[in-house]
């Protein structure tokens, strides 16, 4: 049977969740970042959360090809008014992440940056 893209991104996170609780930092990024790579675009991720819902969402700001971040951010606020999200982008930032602040996203975290950092922020940005 075909893993489904829902299976696959839950058995990657959980995979990664597993080395980084083992201190394996590097396998836990690996993981993690074929998550990423399944929906290069974000179309995928913009219809789960149409049928779903985030305690919190990680943008990238330049996804090629496919939606960016902001263009993502704004249809998931179509069926999500409220949802939380943080900005994550190795690019300095620009009008398009002032707006999606502007919208709702609140931290910007500049790439590469260090597992800690962004778990500090996803931790601030669930407690809020």
């Amino acid at each position: 049977m075909t893993e489904s893209m829902l299976d696959k991104v839950e058995r990657l996170l959980r995979e990664g969740l597993d080395h980084y609780g083992a201190d394996e930092v590097g396998a836990a990024i690996n993981c993690w970042e074929q998550v990423l790579e399944l929906d290069p675009g974000n179309v995928e991720a913009v219809d789960y959360m149409k049928n779903h819902t985030a305690d919190l969402v990680v943008l990238d700001m330049i996804m090629e090809p496919g939606i960016d971040g902001l263009d993502t951010y704004k249809r998931i606020l179509e069926v999500h008014p409220d949802q939380k999200a943080i900005i994550a982008s190795g690019y300095s930032e620009t009008e398009r992440v002032k707006e999606a602040q502007r919208l709702g996203a609140t931290a910007y975290i500049k790439k590469p940056y260090l597992l800690e950092k962004i778990g500090k922020v996803i931790r601030t940005e669930l407690d809020n």
